[in-house]
């Protein structure tokens, strides 16, 4: 009888990405993927560290997930296991450690684990080396989209950072590996590829040849059967010449663009190293703007960074109004041992961190509502991704700049571009009735 196994990702989207590597190598090796909610042999929790909250649901999950079936290999990778590890070996709950590098030898740690039950726990080497992982995916549990991880690690140590911490340094995968990938998922029928990683601004940078991410994304484009091609997140330094010229020049390049701006105020910028000022942020939305008038720009902001003053907080809100981003994820800062803001004077009280989180979540709502209204009256191209459950003839998809859109359609239209008249929006949806076919 096949073993079975189950994955839980939490985090990022490069989680999401490695969970799915590491799923598609274990069906490869005979196991049978069943849901996390399941009875499994192997349990696979992907973990993360970014706030004091991520590690508390690790924590919360790795206890849960044992109580599924106690008699199960749990195993652990990801952020969280890496900067704590010794912590996570110390919960009895856990059979095999593993941090974020190595995935690829994950899968013989785990058989070993199952060929041998009741033995000593399994640790991986936690060093963190100039090296990307060599594991791949040909299909994302998504039809139509598709992650693509180029890049992991982080060079840049942002003091409210653990990644860097988590991740160790930059490492890039070669540009050839990517188009394999990228040309498998093609033919698997993906007709949306996502680009991710950890900090894609520095891509290549580390690589003999120093390809760029912009160079990446044309050739990207040329494959046949990609309909479009999303950047996952970007740093504010990536909207350099190279990258206007492609996005001017490339079509199929989404016009969405999640660019973390963190802070409003230039001294808390400054205290957090984010390396640019808020004219220069504001300066790349304008270009980015030129070229792609319809263009969604979402951000990350944080609340409750060490220092900030009433006025630093409404210096931010004022700055958000005037970007005027398409959406915000607002997340309030947290203390994250070893970084420098740790140890930074002045923290900031829970209560006010709440309340600031509570406005700008009001604010962000009310920016997003605005921007899904400009669609209202025209005609745009969405890509149908599934049924809505609650509503069995409702569709959902995105846009090419990622607003989500709802119409209605008796037909099965998983992974069609198709053309909607937008008719209403709020501050999550626009709704629209189908016109016809996009190709």
């Amino acid at each position: 009888m096949n073993r079975t196994f189950a994955v839980l990702s939490l985090g990022c989207k490069v989680n999401q990405y490695e969970s799915q590597a590491l799923s598609e190598e274990l069906v490869r090796r005979g196991f049978v993927q069943v849901p996390f909610t399941q009875i499994a042999d192997v349990y696979v929790v992907n973990t993360c560290t970014v706030t004091g909250m991520s590690d508390r649901k690790s924590r919360q999950m790795l206890r849960r997930t044992k109580k599924l079936n106690p008699d199960s290999i749990l195993a652990v990778m990801g952020c969280y296991s890496q900067l704590s590890s010794d912590e996570v070996s110390k919960m009895e709950e856990t059979d095999i450690i593993w941090g974020t590098r190595h995935r690829e030898l994950l899968p013989d740690a785990i058989e070993q684990a199952l060929n041998n039950p009741g033995g000593e726990k399994i640790r991986s080497d936690m060093l963190l080396d100039r090296r990307i992982d060599p594991i791949s995916i040909s299909h994302m549990s998504e039809r139509c989209r598709a992650y693509i991880k180029v890049e992991d690690g982080c060079n840049r140590y942002c003091t409210y950072c653990a990644i860097p911490y988590a991740r160790g340094p930059v490492c890039s995968r070669e540009p050839e590996q990517i188009l394999a990938e990228a040309r498998r998922l093609a033919n698997e029928s993906c007709r949306e590829i996502v680009i991710i990683g950890i900090n894609l601004g520095v891509y290549g940078r580390d690589l003999p040849s120093k390809p760029t991410l912009s160079q990446v994304i044309a050739q990207v484009a040329e494959i046949p059967g990609i309909l479009r091609i999303r950047l996952g997140s970007m740093e504010p330094d990536m909207v350099n010449e190279e990258f206007l010229q492609v996005l001017a020049s490339t079509p199929k390049l989404c016009s969405h663009f999640h660019m973390a701006l963190q802070s409003g105020c230039d001294n808390q910028l400054l205290a957090m190293n984010r390396r640019y000022t808020c004219a220069e942020f504001e300066d790349y939305c304008i270009k980015l703007r030129e070229i792609r008038p319809q263009a969604a720009i979402c951000t990350d902001i944080m609340v409750g960074f060490p220092g900030e003053s009433d006025d630093d907080f409404a210096a931010t809100k004022e700055f958000l109004r005037k970007i005027n981003f398409a959406a915000m994820h607002v997340f309030k800062y947290s203390r994250r041992p070893g970084t420098k803001a740790d140890s930074m004077p002045d923290q900031v009280d829970e209560n006010v961190k709440n309340r600031r989180s509570e406005e700008l979540i009001r604010l962000g709502s009310d920016m997003s509502k605005v921007f899904n209204s400009t669609l209202i009256d025209k005609n745009v191209e969405v890509l149908a991704e599934r049924r809505c459950e609650a509503i069995p003839n409702m569709w959902e998809g995105h846009t090419d700049n990622y607003v989500t859109v709802r119409f209605c359609c008796d037909d099965d239209l998983t992974n069609k571009p198709v053309m909607v008249h937008i008719t209403s929006a709020d501050s999550e949806y626009a709704y629209g009735t189908i016109e016809n076919m996009a190709f």
